[in-house]
């Protein structure tokens, strides 16, 4: 299924868009006691759990997503990543890598934030639905990072995988 064009134009605008849509859908429900009861009693008593699990995934992911933007920079400058300098959507490539690197250093720092602030006898709701979108964004980030250096690493591996087969004995 292809996306629809303005879609595809404003990819990153309209995932953020959608973000805070599914983010007031969910804090909706959640207010309005519309949430299964469970879902709701483990959010109440299991903030600082919660927030320390993000805490660490986001963390992680920081790190991957890091990393991802250095083997970008590692292949940038290969002959067969040409296409990609010479195109119109450069800019696009990096504004993706730098925008999920921002977005999970901000939710790693709202979930530790939120670790300390928001607790079960005092609960931040403000707190606890910035983490929530930022959740949600992030997972459309992570989805594009992993987009983008899968095409990468493709782009960056596609004359070394036809050398091999044509070797004699392969």
């Amino acid at each position: 299924m292809k996306l629809p064009l303005w879609w595809r134009q404003h990819f990153m605008r309209a995932e953020w868009i959608l973000s805070l849509l599914l983010t007031l859908i969910f804090v909706g429900c959640y207010e309005y006691d519309i949430m299964p009861p469970e879902i709701v009693s483990a959010l109440g008593g299991n903030r600082s759990a919660l927030y320390a699990t993000l805490a660490s995934i986001f963390g992680s992911l920081l790190g991957f997503s890091i990393t991802a933007t250095s083997i970008v920079v590692a292949f940038i400058n290969a002959p067969r990543l040409r296409i990609v300098r010479e195109s119109s959507h450069y800019s696009t490539l990096w504004a993706v890598l730098f925008s999920t690197v921002r977005i999970l250093g901000v939710a790693t720092v709202i979930a530790l934030a939120g670790l300390m602030f928001d607790q079960a006898a005092s609960p931040k709701q403000e707190l606890f639905s910035l983490m929530m979108f930022l959740f949600i964004l992030s997972c459309f980030r992570l989805a594009r990072t992993v987009w983008v250096l899968e095409k990468v690493v493709q782009l960056a591996a596609a004359g070394s995988t036809e050398k091999r087969t044509n070797e004699p004995g392969c």
